[in-house]
């Protein structure tokens, strides 16, 4: 199976995974739709503010096994994504060039809003090789 297609399909479930704990935590809790979504998402995510609270007993042995259950399945979507990421562009982390144009552009806007005397002293020291790569890559 492609990784498109495997990744689909893992975020399916996940859909699935999410509405049916909304629809447990509805009924098991009574808690209302938003919360018991909102308690879904948390839950798989591993964020857990612990504003709700499973009180049934059913509901906490639900929860037990599905937490392994979610949290597994959300991992393999990222885990995908991942793998997608690194045969697409060969790396995970952004490419160095986009790093440095971006690092390049944030200085050339904060010089920009320094007085004249602090804009000529910053130009002065900035290196040669970034004052030709801002001439050539930011006009």
């Amino acid at each position: 199976m492609d990784d498109k297609r495997k990744l689909k399909s893992a975020f399916l479930f996940i859909v699935f995974i999410l509405l049916a704990n909304t629809v447990v935590f509805h009924f098991t809790e009574r808690w209302g739709w938003i919360d018991s979504f909102y308690f879904s998402g948390t839950t798989m995510t591993t964020i857990g503010y612990g504003d709700l609270v499973p009180t049934q007993p059913l509901t906490k042995i639900i929860i037990t096994f599905d937490v392994l259950f979610s949290i597994g399945i959300f991992l393999y979507a990222i885990t995908i994504l991942g793998e997608m990421r690194l045969k697409q562009f060969g790396s995970i982390s952004i490419p160095r060039p986009i790093r440095h144009a971006h690092a390049l552009r944030k200085r050339k806007q904060r010089i920009q809003k320094m007085t004249p005397t602090n804009r000529k002293m910053a130009e002065i020291f900035s290196s040669k090789e970034e004052r030709k790569y801002m001439e050539k890559r930011l006009k």
